[in-house]
């Protein structure tokens, strides 16, 4: 797994104390349930089962928005036992209720040590909180790396049902066995292990790749690049640094042999800013 997990002190610690909490043994069963395998939220639960692959058997079971699996973890997820149900909603609450029985069905048949439950929603967390009312015995975890009542709230009153579901899971959460937080933000407001985002060093390693190959099939050569390297959405203001830089390039002529780039799919709404 990543150089990063493995170097960082604060991690082992962590590592250590989620695997006591939970009791998770060499080689016992844990399901980590996604929100949702056709968005990007599946990269930190694949990077997680990553690192519990070391020590138990990981299945990753859960739903699809979309009629395919998110692009960058689908090669990776090939290393794991993992089981994605389709479905023509494009509403995953609805997707839910329609794959209810199938879904508890599946984890009961891989009979779980431990279930790991990605963000406080109804399609991860809800999903994992029905099965332990099912099977009283099997902790439950919850992993939260984004504030989904700030964003429901955000949004406003356009979409009233979105908060009241949102407020109703984060009220839920202290029903979870355990709890890891990506930011010191959200470990005080949910309290639980600080478990931050990082990215795979072995995938990811500069020697791997030709950088003045992969400059040429981006049609850069001689250009100062800026890069936002994620995911585009609106709220984490890459249209301001579009904006920003447009006024900047404009009163420094000096530097006018600049590009921005970015990644995310054009088809996306996301991207129409």
């Amino acid at each position: 797994m990543a150089r990063s997990f493995r170097e960082n002190n604060g991690m082992k610690s962590i590592k250590g104390e989620l695997i006591s909490s939970t009791v998770v043994l060499k080689r016992s069963r844990i399901v980590m349930l996604p929100l949702d395998f056709s968005g990007n939220s599946i990269s930190r639960t694949i990077l997680i089962s990553d690192i519990l692959s070391e020590f138990c058997e990981v299945y990753i079971i859960g739903l699809a928005s979309s009629t395919d699996i998110w692009l960058p973890v689908k090669e990776k997820l090939k290393n794991f036992h993992h089981f994605c149900f389709k479905s023509k909603f494009h509403s995953l609450t609805l997707s839910l209720i329609k794959n209810m029985r199938s879904l508890l069905a599946k984890i009961n048949s891989v009979k779980p040590d431990v279930i790991y439950a990605f963000k406080p929603l109804p399609t991860s967390y809800g999903l994992g909180l029905l099965y332990k009312l099912k099977r009283s015995g099997i902790p439950l975890m919850l992993d939260i790396d984004d504030w989904e009542l700030g964003f429901a709230l955000n949004a406003g009153w356009k979409n009233p049902i979105s908060i009241l579901i949102t407020s109703f899971m984060e009220n839920l959460t202290k029903f979870s066995d355990a709890i890891t937080v990506s930011s010191y933000f959200l470990k005080h407001r949910f309290g639980g292990y600080y478990l931050p985002h990082v990215v795979d060093t072995d995938l990811y390693d500069p020697s791997k790749y030709d950088r003045e190959e992969i400059r040429q099939q981006l049609g850069i050569y001689d250009e100062a690049v800026i890069s936002f390297i994620g995911t585009p959405r609106k709220h984490k203001g890459v249209d301001t640094i579009i904006l920003a830089l447009n006024k900047f390039l404009k009163t420094s002529p000096q530097l006018k042999k600049v590009k921005f780039l970015f990644t995310g799919d054009p088809k996306t709404v996301m991207l129409s800013f």
